[in-house]
């Protein structure tokens, strides 16, 4: 790979036809790309190219997916050196010193995290699909999305966790419990501090219908995470309520509530049920 990184080669990109590695070396914002005397496209500018996978990745965010990423996301698609990000204006839209602040803490997972990135807003889009086809075909392309980027590091990577929750929700909307789990257990044994992970897992057995089997789990998360997540407290009242066990059910919304979570629901399902959390 090294010696082919010295050859003229061609890269195409989507959007102005291919434009080859020694065009691409006297375009500005390749960044440090030069010419050796005999003509020879050195390392610097093709490197990022190379960097930003340019192979097979096509993804614009809209404005509103690029508002709803995480921080990470932004930092990395800015910084794509790629024809698509360029034209979209997102180019350099995060300053060098957040991109390169936001690299640092991604580790190894800075190289491929975009990818990821189109993940998340592929599955928004498949929650959002009216027809069928539509929906299968983008969860199948936001499970490959985050998957590309999840093979790519180890357990110890703070991304690690979240792009196995992801994957797990993917897997989960398809239909495939078992995946589903498989991930959501990844995620809790690589961040046992994280509530997602049990989240997701009590999801499933929720899906089952194995209440019990979702109480425990988040009984379990809850004591992990220090009962500091309410969103654990609002899924663990679900599923209290779901037995029928409502006292419980109103403690962990109550609890939920004082720590911000903002959705009512479980409050309205109490209400039916004689049970004030206020």
């Amino acid at each position: 790979m090294r010696a082919l990184l010295m050859l003229p080669i061609s890269v195409g990109l989507p959007f102005g036809g291919p434009v080859s590695a020694r065009e691409r070396v006297a375009d500005p914002r390749c960044r440090g790309g030069v010419r050796s005397s005999r003509g020879w496209f050195l390392v610097a500018c093709l490197s990022q190219v190379l960097a930003g996978s340019a192979w097979g990745f096509t993804f614009v965010p809209t404005t509103a997916e690029w508002n709803a990423w995480p921080a990470y996301c932004r930092a990395k698609y800015s910084s794509l050196s790629l024809d698509m990000v360029f034209n979209s204006g997102y180019y350099g839209r995060v300053s060098p010193q957040e991109v390169a602040r936001t690299k640092a803490e991604l580790g190894k997972a800075w190289d491929g995290v975009h990818h990821h990135c189109a993940g998340l807003s592929n599955f928004q889009r498949a929650v959002a699909a009216s027809q069928e086809s539509q929906r299968k075909s983008l969860l199948k392309q936001a499970y490959g999305d985050t998957q590309y980027s999840l093979v790519r590091i180890d357990q110890t990577n703070v991304l690690y966790a979240p792009m196995s929750v992801q994957m797990g929700l993917v897997a989960r909307a398809q239909g495939n419990w078992a995946r589903a789990m498989q991930h959501f257990d990844a995620a809790i044994a690589a961040r046992p501090d994280l509530p997602d992970g049990y989240q997701g897992a009590a999801m499933i057995h929720r899906d089952r219908r194995d209440l019990e089997a979702a109480r425990d789990i988040l009984v379990r998360g809850n004591e992990a995470v220090g009962g500091g997540s309410a969103e654990i407290h609002y899924t663990l009242g679900l599923v209290l309520f779901d037995m029928k066990q409502y006292e419980a059910a109103a403690e962990h919304a109550r609890r939920a509530y004082d720590l911000g979570y903002p959705l009512p629901g479980l409050r309205r399902k109490l209400a039916t049920a004689g049970v004030t959390v206020d």
